[in-house]
This record gives structure tokens, sequence and C-alpha cells, in this order.
């Protein structure tokens, strides 16, 4: 029992000297020391590579495009949160600060687990700690990533001047906004052109809003639909889901029960003269 209590009190010196051993990072312009960084020490993560493409409209509506883009595309920011450690509190950054403040106590671990000790911040932007002693006896470590900075994966503005649409992404992202701006700024009688990644589907018997929702009741993976028309349909799925939602969207787009019979044609009368016998 004396043991476990020198055990214990040693790690509390352990954890309050942390933030003056490791949590404070290296300042900059100091001969041999890396310069600080979301990442490992030393290494600056690789920033996205966006191109930049400019779609002139003739008919279509460019904040239509923008908004079929946000229901087809992944969110706009990539952002990175610190991972959830049982037994000890990390300490939080805030996205796109430096790193979070000094973790407080954390809770004790069950069953019978010792309390655990959050940490200081561990350079670069990470938060470092102790965490509760599980029941094997050992300790708990973590080291979180708080301070990642938000970063952008893809942005979209429109000019209303030009009748433009602005978007900023990778090559998928930029061919997504091209299949769109193809469908939506086609004359209105013209057929489907040929795209690259969305696939479109012109409804005669359903509309756009049903369909929509039945491919959210079954919880596609990765497969993300635009309502561009009451009755036109936009979708991006990956490969092994494209032929499925083809398939379905052929099955559901047809007449339904309650839908009213078609009037049956109405007969020939007699031609003039037809039918009259000769005196």
């Amino acid at each position: 029992m004396r043991f476990c209590f020198r055990a214990v009190a040693g790690l509390m010196a352990v954890a309050w000297a942390l933030p003056a051993v490791v949590g404070q990072p290296p300042g900059p312009g100091v001969p041999g020391q890396p310069t600080p960084g979301p990442g490992p020490a030393g290494v600056q993560p690789a920033k996205p590579q966006l191109a930049v493409k400019v779609f002139r409209l003739e008919r279509g509506d460019p904040e239509a495009v923008i908004q079929s883009l946000h229901s087809l595309l992944e969110a706009p920011n990539a952002e990175a949160f610190p991972p959830a450690v049982p037994g000890g509190i990390p300490g939080v950054g805030v996205p796109g600060g430096p790193g979070g403040p000094p973790g407080g106590f954390g809770g004790a671990a069950a069953p019978g687990g010792a309390i655990g000790f959050g940490g200081g911040n561990a350079p670069p932007g990470g938060a470092f700690g102790f965490g509760g002693v599980p029941p094997g006896g050992a300790i708990g470590c973590f080291l979180g990533d708080g301070g990642v900075n938000a970063a952008p994966v893809w942005r979209a503005t429109a000019q209303a001047r030009t009748q433009s649409v602005i978007v900023r992404g990778s090559d998928r992202h930029i061919r997504v906004a091209a299949d769109l701006v193809a469908v939506l700024d086609r004359p209105a009688v013209a057929p489907l052109p040929k795209l690259q990644v969305v696939k479109a589907f012109t409804l005669k018997h359903a509309t756009a809003e049903e369909l929509a929702e039945v491919f959210a009741a079954l919880s596609f993976d990765d497969v993300k639909l635009a309502t561009l028309d009451a009755r036109l349909l936009a979708v991006v799925a990956p490969d092994d889901a494209a032929g499925s939602v083809a398939e379905l969207v052929k099955e559901l787009d047809v007449p339904g029960r309650g839908d009213p019979d078609p009037k049956p044609r109405p007969k020939k009368g007699p031609l003039p003269g037809e039918g009259k016998h000769p005196r």
C-alpha cells in the first residue's frame, strides 16, 4: 500500500512538471529547435493542391449550382478533433490555435482505478498527459492533436454581374461542378449531356424529392443526391453503388397504383354515307 502511495505521488510530480518540460513549444528562431506545427515535431503537413475554375452560365442560376454542390460534395472544411481517451481529460485546442490549455485532473478509471492527470500542451499543438489507472494497474497515456487548423477542402461562390460560378477545389470538385453546369445551363428541351462524375436522371412518374427520401431511408454509403428540379435528380455515387442507384431509379420511376388510368380512345363513328342503303 505504501508503495502505491509513493507511485501516485511520483506520478503527481511528473504530471505537474510536464507543462514546464514539454508543455512549452520551442520558440521560433532558436537554433537547433524545430518550428512548431500541427504535426510531428519539425514536420509541416502538406497543404491540399486546389485549382480555381470559372464557369459562365447563359441560362442557369449560379446559386442553384452552388446549392447543388453543397448537396453532392463533402463538407467544405476538413477539421481534426482530439481523440476521446478513457481515464483522463486532455487539454483541448481550439481549431486554428497553437494548442489547447493544460488539462485538468482526469476522472477516476473504473473499476478501482486511480485518478488520472490531464496534461499540458505537447509541442507542437498537442495535448499530452496521463489517463486514469485501468484495472490492470498500467498507466494510460494519450497524445492528442489539439490546435489543428481547419483546412478548406473546396469553396464556391457566385458573381451575379457576369452570371458566373467560381469553384476552388480538387480536380474531382471541378469535374462535379462542370457536370452540374452542363445539366443546369442546357436549353429546356435539350437531352441530358454526357457527364463525368454526376449521374443525372430525368423522371417521368416519380418526383426527385420522393426518390431522395427513399435513398435517405436506405442509408447508402457515400451516395449523395441533389434535386435539381421536380423531375430531375442528380447523384454522386461510388462505382460499387452506381449500378444499384440506377436500377432503383428505374424500378421506382413507374406509374403508381393511385395514378388515374389513361383515357380510352374514342371509338370512330361511321364515315359520311356509310351504312345507308341505296333506294
